[in-house]
This record gives C-alpha cells, sequence and structure tokens, in this order.
C-alpha cells in the first residue's frame, strides 16, 4: 500500500509510505529480500523524481499468537539493522495496533 499523510490540510510537508502488512505466513528471509527490493527501487530515483525523499517502509507484523508476532517483529528489525543493502531508518517495523499512531505521528528523517 502507498499512502501519503500531512500533519495539516495544505501542509507542503507530506510523510510518504510504503506500508505491508504480514499476517505471519512469510518467512523473515521473505520479508528481508522485499526490503532488498525496495533498496533496489530506491536506487532507481523513480519515487525521488520531484526532490522528495523515497517513501518511508512500514511493515505492520500480525500473528495470531502474540508472543509469536513479538517474536517476529524482533527478528525482522535485528535482520534489517545487520543488513549492510539496507538504511535501517528507512524502515518502520509495528504491530497492527501502532500503525496508525506512526502514520498520524510521522517518521523523523
Amino acid at each position: 500500500l502507498y499512502a501519503e499523510t500531512a500533519a495539516t490540510p495544505g501542509n507542503a510537508f507530506v510523510d510518504a509510505w510504503f506500508i505491508e502488512v504480514d499476517l505471519g505466513h512469510e518467512g523473515i528471509p521473505t520479508l528481508l529480500k522485499k526490503c532488498r527490493d525496495y533498496e533496489a527501487y530506491r536506487r532507481q530515483g523513480i519515487e525521488q523524481h520531484d526532490g522528495d525523499d523515497f517513501p518511508w517502509i512500514v511493515w505492520s507484523l500480525h500473528h495470531s499468537d502474540p508472543a509469536t508476532a513479538e517474536r517476529r517483529r524482533t527478528a525482522l528489525r535485528e535482520e534489517i539493522d545487520r543488513d549492510r543493502q539496507l538504511d535501517p531508518g528507512q524502515y518502520h517495523v509495528v504491530a497492527p495496533a501502532q500503525l496508525l499512531a506512526l502514520l498520524q505521528t510521522g517518521a523523523a528523517r
């Protein structure tokens, strides 16, 4: 999902987001590959053609077992942080309940 958020109507500052939702069906290596796909896309410069920053990438990870969901979020965050091909600051890994608050408050670059 691609979304844009702004603090107030008419505000020139807009956050752009690529939002990925995983319900616990994909393995962490598959999610990390998707992160690398985003990095390859970022390097093409398509999203930055007007001088804008590349959209934030948000992973909202869910699982029917809350403990498993938290382990998966931690594992993905750690893999993103370790991967030298990725900019860890570009990624947010959240629980579904945290997604709306992140989109409302924005993300610092």
